[in-house]
């Protein structure tokens, strides 16, 4: 009698209570799924704008596939206009009132490295650099020119929470933690920044501006001295270059009011046009 209560009661809470996976060596719990996250920028040529997909004071600067975090301070970002614009003068729905569409909360600044065996990196959460109460400076991983002020004034964070970006061409010095002349600079593994247009101060906001290197151009791989602006030949513009680095933009002068000289790309020096062209 009591041997088939007892086999009852154990047939019941072995229904109730089903058996459960035996937990894990040494207490750790597996580890979970992560989703995976995409780089919006992968299949940009060029630049291109994209709102941001969780902040609407945000918005995205892809510059080929590297992804840029901008921040629109006290305005909102239009991306009918593609430019920052105070709040309730978009010019379609409000971008404040959208539901979030793609992307993970927080996105990297730049790409994460990857990892040894040449596997592609996934995208993963930014982690907050400065701690609260804090005013260090700290340099970026990746950027030699960039940096974080926690000491900052938030509403300057046009790049992304306290980050900031040194004056072309200088780098920040991690010993001082201040902006310095690249020659006094060791970045280490940091990507050190060459042209003016690898600093993002120098890149477009709108898709009225004139790209980058029109308005600044290029030195990379060339030697130092006096060399043709790409993209503006047979012009009187030219470039002084040292280090790979632009430290002049120059313009040919003719000596003759009204008269045009233009810069020789073949012996790089100011030659006047064989046609004599005169001003009207």
């Amino acid at each position: 009698m009591y041997t088939q209560v007892l086999i009852v009661l154990l047939v019941c809470v072995g229904f109730v209570y089903p058996n459960f996976p035996p937990p894990p060596p040494h207490g750790r719990r597996p580890p979970a799924s992560r989703r995976p996250y995409t780089n919006l920028c992968e299949k940009v040529l060029g630049q291109k704008f994209l709102s941001h997909p969780t902040d609407c004071t945000k918005y995205i600067l892809c510059i080929g596939k590297t992804l840029h975090n901008l921040n629109c301070g006290n305005k909102v970002w239009d991306e009918t206009l593609d430019k920052c614009v105070e709040k309730g003068t978009t010019k379609g729905p409000d971008p404040c009132l959208k539901p979030k569409r793609w992307g993970p909360p927080q996105i990297y600044a730049s790409p994460p490295r990857v990892p040894p065996g040449g596997r592609t990196a996934t995208w993963r959460f930014a982690k907050p650099v400065c701690t609260a109460g804090s005013t260090r400076r700290i340099a970026h991983p990746t950027k030699c020119a960039q940096y974080y002020d926690c000491g900052s004034n938030r509403q300057e964070d046009w790049w992304g929470t306290h980050l900031r970006e040194c004056p072309y061409p200088l780098l920040f010095n991690v010993r001082y933690a201040q902006c310095d002349h690249y020659s006094n600079v060791r970045c280490g593994r940091r990507t050190v920044p060459l042209d003016p247009c690898d600093y993002i101060a120098n890149q477009c906001r709108t898709i009225s501006c004139p790209p980058c290197i029109m308005r600044f151009g290029t030195c990379k791989g060339l030697p130092n001295g006096l060399h043709p602006w790409k993209n503006r030949e047979e012009t009187p513009h030219f470039l002084v270059c040292k280090d790979q680095r632009v430290v002049f933009h120059g313009k040919c002068m003719s000596p003759t009011p009204g008269y045009r000289f233009v810069f020789d790309p073949v012996i790089h020096t100011c030659l006047q046009p064989k046609d004599g062209y005169k001003f009207p």
